[in-house]
């Protein structure tokens, strides 16, 4: 249990991560985007286009009529014991700020 709130990924995780051939960490979505497109002979992914993916996917998470089965799930209350329903609403990647997560502002 106390696994749990430890921060950072299990060991499995963090020596995959580590050690994976196609496993890219980065600190920004620049960064990310041109650690994947390294894996490659060729440049496959665009720093604009995938800015522009994550914007619209975290607009869909402020769209409480989305119609995304996913974004619906999230949306939807998940129940718990003392309350019935969740009160967390949903964070957008673009406002979240982990240490070696990737954020649009690249």
């Amino acid at each position: 249990m106390l696994a749990r709130v430890r921060p950072g990924a299990p060991p499995p995780v963090e020596a995959f991560k580590r050690e994976g051939a196609d496993f890219v960490v980065a600190g920004t979505l620049a960064e990310l985007v041109d650690g994947m497109n390294k894996l490659t002979d060729e440049p496959l992914l665009d720093l604009d286009g995938m800015r522009r993916q994550i914007e619209a996917r975290d607009r869909e998470l402020d769209n409480p009529f989305a119609k995304d089965p996913q974004i619906v799930a999230i949306h939807a209350p998940a129940p718990t014991a003392a309350t019935g329903s969740s009160a967390s609403p949903p964070r957008t990647r673009s406002s979240t700020r982990r240490t070696g997560r990737s954020s649009p502002s690249g």
